[in-house]
């Protein structure tokens, strides 16, 4: 499979390619693995730089050392909601170490195509399309004939009602998605009538070639009409019955979930389910004082990696609500006297005002002990949970504990049967799978957030600063420039996935 100009880049330009899809793709002609990438060849530029998924046919006598390459990588296998897996189909993400960038990689082994979210027949001519390649951006891909071959039946399969109506309302060219479209004129510009007619010859497949060929004319000139594509459709479905899986039912059962769950209502109470690293999941926390970065660090990760995983965040500082506004304020006005001298006289108000603060901490705690039992069940179906602040025991010598029990240092003696209540709950939140400690002078603390109470700012940076490394804990270097410490944690998440 050696070509020259194996790159795609000439002499003096920049590779667009992501190091670790170089790599990949060195590794693959090292091997003699055949593969290509067998569809929307239009977005390769996109899928070799990260921004969209590469999809590889591979062949399967090459599955073993295909595995072991992606092993050697560091690629890591994932795996799709059971609605959504289908035979001979696996999913691979990879980190690009450089740009902290992920590259996601849909293998194919079979050729399994079908309606949209329901794959399947299976088109037997795996051998065919790897027999004849070029290559695009240092990558293999099919000849555009057989990619237009291709194109051609996965549109028609996969057109739809939706398709349809928006297609009769807006008066676009054909009802296609406008990214179909454009494939189509992608692959036209070098289209041949004969290479084409020669490409589904070979492949056998039980396809009228003089309806193929009316159908491309007809989407090249401009004519191509709703009744061509229906009557197409129709020919390409009865015409590969043979290659589709029998069981109706299933597919049947998958395209009903998928209508239900798409429909604009149902979405957000029905969401679509992402999909989850193999085995158990993994459970984060970013931890450092204020002005450490933690909270865009935590937005950023969660973008980073719900681009194709079942990630959910939480927060594990005070809550938020009114309603804790509210008590916060009344418990206030209750300590008033006390902060102006005349405390004596309203000690019963002062008594309520306990009563209410001590019941508050317990909520808080009972709050944040739910929230890792959350984290603990979302975990083991697979999930990644990334938490904002965690109630670690290096913080609980502090006046005012980060995230920690309260009663004891605010109550004495008094409020033992209260503390030992509260302090249980916080005995029973288990830690993380990695606790990320945002290390960060207190000079640059301030330089970054500069409104915050000195005394107190300047103790929770002594705590945070005082916690070493250990099998839990990993200390960042939050110094650093922002884009160099998001790149150091996604590093370290990627190594414990």
């Amino acid at each position: 499979m050696a070509v020259a100009d194996r790159a795609g880049v000439t002499s003096g330009q920049q590779d667009p390619r992501l190091r670790i899809v170089h790599n990949l793709v060195a590794d693959l002609d090292k091997h003699d693995i055949k593969y290509c990438h067998w569809k929307s060849n239009i977005n390769l530029e996109k899928g070799c730089a990260g921004q969209t998924d590469l999809d590889l046919l591979v062949h399967k006598k090459d599955r073993e050392k295909f595995n072991i390459v992606l092993s050697e990588l560091d690629f890591k296998q994932i795996i799709s909601p059971p609605e959504k897996q289908y035979p001979g189909m696996e999913d691979y993400l990879g980190l690009d170490h450089q740009t902290g960038k992920l590259c996601h990689l849909h293998v194919h082994y079979q050729l399994i195509l079908g309606q949209k979210h329901i794959k399947n027949y299976h088109l037997p001519i795996e051998n065919i399309i790897l027999s004849a390649l070029k290559v695009l951006n240092g990558v293999y891909i099919p000849t555009p004939e057989m990619e237009l071959l291709l194109l051609v039946i996965r549109s028609c399969m996969k057109l739809n009602t939706r398709d349809v109506l928006l297609y009769l309302v807006r008066h676009r060219k054909a009802p296609f998605p406008i990214n179909t479209l454009n494939e189509f004129s992608y692959l036209l510009k070098d289209y041949k009538k004969d290479r084409f007619s020669n490409i589904l010859e070979k492949t056998r497949l039980p396809l009228s070639k003089s309806r193929l060929l009316g159908f491309i004319e007809k989407l090249n000139n401009g004519t191509l009409t709703l009744a061509n594509i229906l009557t197409l459709r129709f020919h390409i479905f009865e015409s590969l019955r043979p290659f589709r899986d029998q069981n109706r039912f299933r597919s049947s059962k998958r395209a009903f979930e998928d209508a239900l769950r798409l429909l604009p209502g149902l979405r957000k109470m029905w969401p679509t389910p992402r999909k989850r690293i193999n085995g158990n999941g993994r459970s984060f926390a970013l931890v450092g004082a204020d002005g450490s970065g933690k909270s865009t660090l935590v937005k950023d990760l969660y973008k980073w990696l719900s681009w194709k995983l079942q990630v959910r965040t939480v927060y594990f500082g005070i809550p938020k609500t009114l309603v804790l506004k509210i008590v916060n304020r009344l418990i206030s006005v209750l300590r008033l006297p006390i902060r102006v001298g005349i405390g004596k006289a309203f000690q019963p108000f002062r008594n309520i005002g306990d009563y209410i603060s001590a019941h508050r901490w317990i909520w808080i705690a009972q709050k944040r002990l739910d929230l890792s039992h959350q984290l603990e069940e979302f975990s083991a179906t697979g999930g990644i949970s990334i938490a904002d602040r965690y109630p670690l025991l290096e913080f609980r010598h502090m006046i005012a504990p980060m995230d920690g029990p309260r009663i004891r240092n605010e109550w004495g003696i008094d409020g033992k049967k209260w503390a030992e209540h509260e302090e249980w709950c916080y005995s029973h939140i288990g830690l993380p799978t990695k606790v990320f400690v945002l290390r960060t002078s207190f000079d640059e603390l301030r330089r970054r957030k500069n409104d915050l109470d000195l005394v107190t700012h300047k103790e929770k940076a002594e705590a945070t600063n005082a916690i070493n490394n250990s099998s839990g804990v990993c200390i960042i270097n939050a110094n650093e420039s922002y884009p160099k410490v998001l790149l150091n944690i996604k590093r370290e998440i990627w190594k414990l996935l």
